[in-house]
């Protein structure tokens, strides 16, 4: 691991609880980003803030904490609690609540008291900037399986975003690009509006469906796998098939450049999420550590 000499250091506390784990957020990044963090149980108020370049912030964190996903805003611009970020904007507030404007690379985590952690780099939505999830501290490996490739393992991912296909790759308004997934793509209108490629699959209720992973409009985007015959393809291929559909992503369309579209992301960072249900190459495990989630590394 490098070492990082930090410009700045602080301490964030996000939970006070009896046995917390640190998660130090590393902007190795030759400029600001504006960090952010979502997860249950963690306070609003406290889910965004700004990192200068070489600088770092350590938060405590419940070791139970579930469902955490923390990312990088850039190109931001606003005062007080009003932030406008070209990636990864959070509504226009500096807190989140979750992304809603442009995709960005997400470092995601599940920690389990005296159990088994989960972590991965996720391009789902697409990807932004480079991001890596080292485990930390005095750590064990799950079952002392020193031989698995994803039990305590570095999760990164870097790649070039105009090495997409075309469709893809966002310009983004602080004069960087972005690749989109396929599912973000074809819900981006200007995406739309440049390439006819994108709308043709967004016209198609069917497609459009299969490259989210989702339920189709049959049941309001909200059905259960295993409940609903209605839902599409929002059920994984990998699993038993209950009533609803499966997400196959070897059935999606392809490219303008005729190559599948998940492997613009998997070629350039193989053990990275590139579509909903890539668990099995891409999901990390490990026990009792402290993370660091670095960007730019």
């Amino acid at each position: 691991m490098k070492v990082f000499t930090a410009v700045c250091a602080a301490t964030l506390t996000l939970t006070s609880v009896a046995s917390a784990r640190t998660i130090n957020i590393i902007n190795q990044c030759s400029y600001t980003i504006w960090p952010a963090a979502f997860a249950d149980g963690l306070p609003t108020a406290e889910t965004g803030f700004e990192l200068a370049a070489g600088s770092s912030k350590s938060l405590t964190v419940s070791d139970t904490l579930s469902s955490a996903r923390f990312w990088a805003r850039t190109g931001c611009n606003g005062t007080g609690d009003s932030l406008t970020c070209a990636t990864g904007d959070c509504g226009g507030k500096m807190q989140c609540a979750g992304i809603t404007g442009q995709s960005a690379t997400l470092a995601e985590l599940t920690l389990s008291a005296g159990g088994q952690d989960w972590y991965d780099i996720s391009n789902v939505d697409g990807y932004s900037i480079p991001v890596r999830i080292q485990p930390t501290g005095s750590y064990s490996k799950v079952g002392g399986n020193d031989s698995d490739a994803y039990n305590c393992a570095t999760a990164q991912c870097a790649m070039n975003a105009n090495s997409c296909a075309p469709e893809l790759v966002k310009k983004n308004p602080d004069g960087t690009s972005s690749c989109l997934s396929i599912c973000s793509a074809i819900n981006d209108p200007e995406q739309r509006a440049k390439f006819s490629i994108l709308q043709k699959y967004y016209n198609d209720p069917n497609t459009a469906a299969l490259v989210c992973c989702s339920c189709g409009t049959g049941c309001s985007g909200n059905c259960g796998c295993y409940t609903s015959i209605q839902c599409l393809f929002g059920c994984s291929p990998f699993s038993a098939k209950g009533l609803g559909g499966v997400c196959d992503s070897s059935k999606w369309p392809l490219s303008s450049e005729g190559k599948p579209y998940p492997s613009y992301l998997k070629d350039s960072c193989p053990g990275a999420y590139s579509w909903a249900f890539d668990d099995n190459t891409s999901t990390m495990e490990c026990s009792g550590a402290n993370y660091d989630i670095t960007f730019c590394y």
